[in-house]
């Protein structure tokens, strides 16, 4: 088994890391034994990264070659600079990002309004010439019906509303509950010596 460098050490420790590899394949792998392996990693308290992060990255991986991949494209079919297309891209986010900001502004002061059931109005009092007073009025069916309507609209832009997020976590529940299944499955076959029959 032969000597690694600094790089070939870096790698390896990305790979131990992600826990996508055994003690045995990452040996094969760099031509260095487990037990070096295994003794760097508690000297050097390398700690490796759950499953759900690992798929994380690498769907942030993937998507980031896709988007790489989209770029190209489009520098062929326009004949822009994928920097520029990025920081005009960028722009867009920010101002998506402002936009549904403010709608979620918007949501929470119709919901304290709704809750307050009265709005602040500027009265001008009669006689007083340049005299003005912010007074309570109680909102009326109408306006309260007006407010409903625009909180729901708002929470189906936002998904922030519970009843039309309800739904959302409903599936999310299934999806997990289906997934739990399937791993008590797959250990109880290991367990019983049926896996990969």
């Amino acid at each position: 088994m032969g000597r690694l460098s600094k790089e070939q050490w870096r790698q390896l420790k990305a790979d131990y890391v992600t826990g996508a590899y055994t003690l045995e394949m990452l040996s094969k792998k760099y031509g260095v034994g487990k037990a070096s392996i295994s003794k760097r990693a508690k000297r050097e308290g390398w700690k490796k990264l759950d499953m759900e992060t690992t798929a994380e990255l690498v769907e942030l991986e993937r998507a980031n070659k896709r988007k790489k991949t989209i770029l190209k494209e489009t520098k062929k079919e326009t004949g822009v600079e994928p920097s520029d297309l990025e920081r005009a891209i960028g722009e867009i986010a920010d101002i998506k990002t402002y936009i549904m900001n403010l709608q979620l502004i918007a949501a929470q002061k119709i919901k304290e309004t709704l809750v307050d059931g009265s709005v602040e109005e500027i009265v001008v009092v009669p006689g007083d010439i340049g005299h003005v007073e912010v007074a309570d009025r109680k909102l009326n069916p109408r306006e309260l019906k007006s407010l409903v309507d625009a909180i729901d609209k708002a929470g189906q832009t936002l998904g922030v509303v519970p009843r039309f997020g309800q739904q959302v976590n409903i599936q999310n529940n299934q999806t997990i509950e289906q997934k739990t299944l399937e791993v008590r499955i797959v250990g109880v076959e290991g367990e019983c010596g049926t896996e990969g029959s």
